[in-house]
């Protein structure tokens, strides 16, 4: 029987200091990738030139300018052609053995639709220490909700449909809770999977002012289980 292949995605934005890591990490994988497409969403920096830098192990896809995060995962799900798919930002870094224990997760009996891990949340060594020394970062691994600690089959992202456009920072999020509306079952492994990079350049360190959309986006979400008369 063929193994499982599975498609990383990454994507970009301006994320020359640390893309080459992300990318290394996807490529050193114990359950190797099919394919590692890198989106880059309009960089004005050197990221484009560093992701093809990879290629042929990796496939670029470059947009011609930023137009939102929905956007570049629209376009990383339409190229992947792994039977699983998982993301990753930039500035972020996979354990090796990510895919090889998640898709042992899948490999059960009555497998999950969705696979977690646990994930390291870190300080970069290039962020002011200014900055570094007022941040409290949880000690030890953490469950890791969030999409790139995440594997999903190709059909799960189907069933869920293209991202929606509009969100800054709570795109994870907003994907998450329309997987649960859909009742979807999630598995947490307790493997470290991800470790998270903390540097200051953070969609949620830049955009302070879409915070709002945490609570715009939970508060769509209970009135939508209201209505159907879930609470």
């Amino acid at each position: 029987m063929a193994e499982p292949t599975v498609s990383a995605v990454i994507l970009t934005f301006n994320g020359e200091r640390h893309l080459a890591e992300a990318i290394e990490s996807a490529l050193a994988q114990t359950h190797p990738c099919a394919e590692v497409v890198i989106v880059d969403n309009g960089s004005s920096d050197r990221s484009l030139e560093i992701a093809r830098g990879f290629e042929p192990a990796t496939t670029v896809r470059a947009l011609a300018a930023n137009r939102g995060i929905g956007l570049a995962r629209n376009e990383g799900l339409a190229a992947a052609r792994g039977e699983y798919i998982a993301f990753l930002d930039h500035d972020d870094t996979w354990e090796p053995h990510k895919n090889e224990l998640q898709i042992e997760a899948f490999a059960a009996a009555d497998p999950p639709d969705l696979v977690f891990g646990h994930v390291r949340q870190f300080v970069s060594p290039d962020l002011d220490p200014e900055v570094a020394a007022r941040l409290r970062l949880p000690s030890g691994a953490q469950p890791g909700m969030h999409l790139g600690a995440m594997l999903a089959h190709r059909r799960t992202w189907d069933r869920v449909g293209p991202w929606e456009k509009g969100w800054d920072v709570a795109d994870g999020l907003a994907w998450l809770v329309r997987a649960r509306g859909l009742g979807l079952r999630e598995e947490m492994l307790p493997d470290l999977v991800a470790n998270r990079r903390i540097h200051g350049a953070n969609q949620s360190f830049q955009n302070h002012h879409a915070r709002a959309e945490w609570a715009q986006l939970l508060k769509g979400s209970l009135d939508q289980r209201r209505a159907r008369g879930e609470i």
